[in-house]
């Protein structure tokens, strides 16, 4: 049986040379006689083909995959290169439909898959460095190696890489709202709906009580009615005052058709209270300022949590007695997030059986030294039952400058949440 081990750009660029990797001893348990292939995927290989043109290791690295494609380099062990892109058609729907065609490490992951699918007899593996292709790749059944592990330090990682150059990253810091590390969340008091219509509504406390007010609306509008008597008065010409109080009332919604409003509007926030707000801040703590900065920040949930960014989470809108509400506010343009040099990669999920793997991230374009950066929001869903006393956030640090990252973690404490009780 032959092994094929596909391996990721970051491999290349901040592991051992691959010549130098002992192979073999990541299958201890395996035959010694098994041979071994040393897969290098199509986009892996244009990427270090962009890379070459600004990095001296990365132009070192494509001389020597192309002197050593298809050579036994060690006994048993072979180099391959993927020199045609794979069909986006060919990849079955169960899989295209997770993964994005647009994204290089999705591109890299479906040629695992078709190839794995066209070898069923054999092993194949996947080395990465990078979170979010190794949380994939493991979550659609890929055997996945994570490099970074420490079980893994005397295989993979080149005694080149300088240590001072990977704390370069300590001076940033990602921070709860109370500029700590821990965050306790606030209790989510349930709400009811008596106090509910006397927070929200205040002109009608009782609104939900069975009274009968279709009387008093009768009288209100003959009173307001113009008969013939009043247009004699007027010469013809109506009396407005009358007139615009009548038209006014027509303006209304009926008790019942504001009632149910109400309700459909207490049941939507409800459904929203049961998100809760997490506030992040990218604090420098340096005396320099960090450019292009990536944060990868992943975390493990039970079922049925849910996570979603601000801008995703709509709060119901607020019902208006009137069907024709005018506010004089309603042409104001949008207030902008203030922080225009980040961008926002979204919540997304990976499904395990038993709990899901959440990611999202951001990218810093600029962060000057001792200045904080409010990162855009996120809202975390509780079920109505789970064992979790913390959320553990871990976050990844990356710049664009080689070998320097970071790691750090966050936690929530969840243990005053009402949800929990």
């Amino acid at each position: 049986m032959t092994k094929f081990i596909f391996l990721d750009t970051n491999v290349f660029l901040h592991c051992k040379s691959f010549t130098e990797i002992d192979w073999r001893e990541l299958f201890k348990d395996s035959p010694p006689e098994e041979d071994i292939v040393i897969v290098v995927p199509y986009m892996v290989n244009k990427e270090l083909d962009d890379t070459k043109k600004y990095d001296k290791k990365a132009r070192n690295i494509q001389n020597k995959l192309k002197n050593l494609k298809d050579v036994e380099f060690k006994p048993g062990i072979t180099l391959n290169i993927t020199i045609f892109p794979m069909k986006w058609s060919s990849l079955k729907s169960k899989w295209a439909e997770k993964l994005d065609e647009n994204e290089s490490d999705c591109k890299i992951i479906a040629e695992i898959l078709v190839h794995q699918e066209n070898n069923p007899d054999e092993d194949v593996y996947f080395v990465t460095g990078d979170n979010t292709p190794y949380f994939q790749a493991d979550a659609l059944g890929i055997n996945t190696i994570f490099w970074l592990d420490e079980k893994y330090n005397e295989i993979f990682k080149s005694s080149e890489l300088k240590t001072t150059k990977k704390n370069k990253l300590t001076d940033l810091k990602i921070l709860f709202r109370n500029s700590e590390n821990k965050y306790e969340l606030p209790i989510q008091n349930d709400i009811s709906l008596d106090d509910f219509i006397t927070d929200e509504f205040p002109e009608y406390p009782d609104l939900m009580k069975k009274e009968e007010k279709e009387g008093e609306l009768i009288e209100m509008e003959k009173s307001l009615e113009m008969d013939e008597e009043d247009l004699k008065k007027s010469l013809g010409r109506p009396n407005l005052k009358k007139i615009l109080s009548y038209v006014s009332l027509l303006d209304f919604k009926s008790h019942e058709q504001f009632k149910e409003e109400v309700l459909k509007y207490y049941e939507g926030i409800k459904e929203y209270r049961k998100y809760v707000e997490i506030e992040l801040y990218l604090k420098n703590f340096g005396i320099k300022p960090y450019n292009n900065v990536n944060i990868e920040i992943c975390t493990l949930l039970e079922k049925d949590f849910d996570l979603k960014s601000k801008e995703e989470l709509e709060k119901p809108r607020k019902p208006e007695r009137s069907f024709f509400p005018f506010s004089p506010y309603s042409s104001i343009i949008p207030i902008q997030h203030k922080e225009y040099n980040v961008k926002y990669d979204p919540p997304q999920k990976i499904e395990k059986d038993k709990n899901d793997i959440w990611i999202f991230g951001y990218s810093v374009k600029k962060i000057q030294h001792k200045d904080t950066i409010g990162l855009y929001p996120i809202t975390i869903k509780f079920p109505e039952t789970y064992k979790a006393k913390k959320i553990k956030f871990n976050c990844a640090f990356k710049h664009d400058e080689e070998g320097v990252s970071k790691e750090q973690k966050l936690i929530l404490d969840l243990s005053n949440l009402i949800h929990n009780n």
